[in-house]
C-alpha cells in the first residue's frame, strides 16, 4: 500500500524519458506521482473508516497510501475525508480516485483550516483506487487522516467518467438521475462534465426537471442539449436559490438526444449534487376550464374562483398538473383566470368572470313635498355613482318603472319630482362603476315603498 512520490518534472523525465508523454494524473504544478502497481493497493471495505498517516521516507521521498475498493452494483460513493489536526497551511492532503484503467475521476485538496466536503461519485460496478498523499513533498502532513466510503446502490445515477457524448450515461424518460460535478485533474482546474443519453420516441416538446442541491454561494450549473450528432441545440443556466427544482421546455427530434451538465464558469463544488428528469409533455389543447362563479362582488382583495380543468375525460389537479394566475381579479370589471400546465402538462387556458361593484341599501324614503319622494341610501366607496329605480308597480313592470342616475360616490340621496299625488311608489337602488367605457352594476337593494303627499 506504500508507494513513493517524486517532486520534480525532472525526476519524471528520468524515469520515462525526456520525450515521453506524461501519463494521466501527472502534473508539474503539484506533487508528481508515478503509477503504482495494482497489487500495492490495500483493499478496503465500503461503509468503513480508514485511518493512516503520511510518512516522510527521507529527502523528497514520501510514502503514498493507495487503497482499492470494488463495487458489485452501480451506485453512489460518498468520500468523506477527515483531515488531521494539522496547523501548517502548506501541509495539505491530496486525494485522487482512479478507475481500473487509471482514468482520474476525482482530485481533491484538503488544506488545514479549510472546510471539509464530501464528494459524491456516481460509479459503475467495478474496481477503483484511492490515493492519499501530500500537496508538496517537502511539506508533509504529520497528523493522522481518515476517510469513509459510504455507498448507496442505484441504477439512476451518472457513471464517471461520462464527460462527453461517447461516454454518456444511458438514461430513461420519466426517471430521476443523480449526479455530482468533480474536479478532473491534479490542479483541480478541469471542468467536469456529465452527459446523459436519451432515446426520444417522437418529435415533440419535452420538459427537463433540474433539482438543485447547491446553496447560494455556488455559481450555478449550465445544462446543454445536444442532438444525435453531438451538436449543441441550446443551453440554459440554472442558479442557486429558493426554488429547489427548476423546469426547462424544449422541442426534441425523434432519435437520440444528449443532456450535458457542467458548472457555470468552471466552478467546481463536488459536495453540491444535482438531479434531473426528462419527460414528454402533454398539451392542454382541448381541455375545458370552468370556474365556480361567473360573477363576484368587489372586496378590495384578489378574488380567486375555484377552477376545474378536464382533459380527455380526466380531471386534472391544481398544483400538480397546473398552476393558476389571476389578472384584474382585484378590481371591478372583467377578470381573467389563467392556468398553466406543470408537471407533465404544458400550455395555457383562460376563463373570464365579472367583478361587480359593492351594493348599496335604501336607508329611508320620505315625501318632503307634494308629488315628491326623497330616497336616502348607503354610501359606497369606489363606485362611479348610483341608480335609483322607482315604480308604481310592486313587481316593477317595465311600463310603470323609471330610473334616475346619480353621478358621484359621495352623494347619498335623490329627490324625485313630478310624481302622482297620493300614489304608492316602490323604490330600490344599485351602484355602478364605469370601466373602459362599460358600466358594471351591483345587485339591487331591498325594496322600500312610500305614498306621496
Amino acid at each position: 500500500m506504500i508507494r513513493k512520490i517524486i517532486s520534480s518534472a525532472l525526476a519524471v523525465s528520468l524515469v520515462f524519458g525526456t520525450a515521453a508523454v506524461l501519463p494521466e494524473g501527472f502534473s508539474a504544478k503539484s506533487a508528481i506521482t508515478a503509477r503504482a502497481e495494482e497489487n500495492e493497493a490495500k483493499i478496503i471495505a465500503l461503509n468503513t473508516t480508514v485511518s493512516n498517516t503520511i510518512e516522510q521516507l527521507g529527502g523528497f521521498d514520501v510514502a503514498i497510501q493507495r487503497y482499492s475498493f470494488t463495487l458489485t452494483n452501480d451506485g453512489y460513493v460518498a468520500l468523506n475525508f477527515v483531515k488531521g489536526a494539522e496547523t501548517n497551511s502548506d501541509k495539505a492532503w491530496h486525494v485522487r480516485v482512479y478507475d481500473s484503467s487509471n482514468n482520474l475521476i476525482l482530485f481533491r485538496e484538503y488544506a488545514p483550516g479549510s472546510s471539509d466536503d464530501t464528494p459524491a461519485l456516481g460509479l459503475a460496478k467495478g474496481t477503483y483506487y484511492i490515493e492519499v498523499g501530500p500537496k508538496y513533498t517537502y511539506f508533509v502532513p504529520t497528523t493522522k487522516y481518515s476517510f469513509t466510503l459510504n455507498f448507496t446502490a442505484s441504477n439512476n445515477c451518472e457513471k464517471e467518467r461520462n464527460e462527453n457524448v461517447s461516454k454518456s450515461t444511458a438514461a430513461a424518460l420519466d426517471s430521476w438521475y443523480y449526479g455530482a460535478l468533480t474536479g478532473g485533474n491534479d490542479d483541480g482546474d478541469e471542468t467536469d462534465k456529465d452527459f446523459f443519453k436519451y432515446s426520444i420516441p417522437s418529435t415533440d416538446y419535452y420538459r427537463l426537471f433540474f433539482g438543485k442541491e447547491f446553496d447560494e454561494s455556488d455559481l450555478g450549473r449550465t445544462v446543454t442539449f445536444y442532438n444525435a450528432n453531438g451538436q449543441e441545440i441550446e443551453s440554459t443556466n440554472i442558479f442557486a436559490g429558493d426554488i429547489k427544482t427548476e423546469t426547462y421546455d424544449i422541442k426534441l427530434s425523434k432519435g437520440t438526444a444528449y443532456i450535458g451538465v457542467t458548472s457555470k464558469d468552471g466552478e467546481q463544488k463536488p459536495i453540491a449534487t444535482y438531479k434531473l428528469k426528462l419527460i414528454k409533455t402533454i398539451p392542454l389543447t382541448g381541455g375545458k376550464l370552468t370556474l365556480d362563479k361567473k360573477t363576484a362582488v368587489y372586496t378590495a382583495k384578489t378574488i380567486k374562483p375555484t377552477t376545474t380543468l378536464k382533459l380527455d375525460g380526466k380531471t386534472l389537479k391544481k398544483g400538480t398538473d397546473y398552476s393558476v394566475s389571476y389578472k384584474n381579479c382585484k378590481s371591478v370589471g372583467k377578470a381573467t383566470v389563467t392556468i398553466t400546465g406543470i408537471g407533465k402538462y404544458r400550455g395555457t387556458l383562460s376563463a373570464d368572470f365579472t367583478i361587480n361593484p359593492k351594493a348599496s341599501s335604501v336607508k329611508k324614503v320620505t315625501s318632503p313635498k307634494t308629488k315628491q319622494i326623497k330616497v336616502t341610501y348607503k354610501k359606497v366607496a369606489n363606485v362611479t355613482g348610483y341608480q335609483v329605480t322607482f315604480a308604481t308597480s310592486k313587481k316593477f313592470a317595465k311600463s310603470k318603472t323609471k330610473t334616475a342616475t346619480v353621478k358621484g360616490a359621495a352623494k347619498t340621496s335623490k329627490v324625485i319630482k313630478s310624481l302622482k299625488k297620493g300614489k304608492t311608489y316602490y323604490v330600490k337602488v344599485r351602484t355602478y362603476k364605469t370601466v373602459g367605457g362599460k358600466k358594471y352594476y351591483s345587485a339591487y337593494s331591498k325594496v322600500k315603498s312610500l305614498k306621496t303627499k
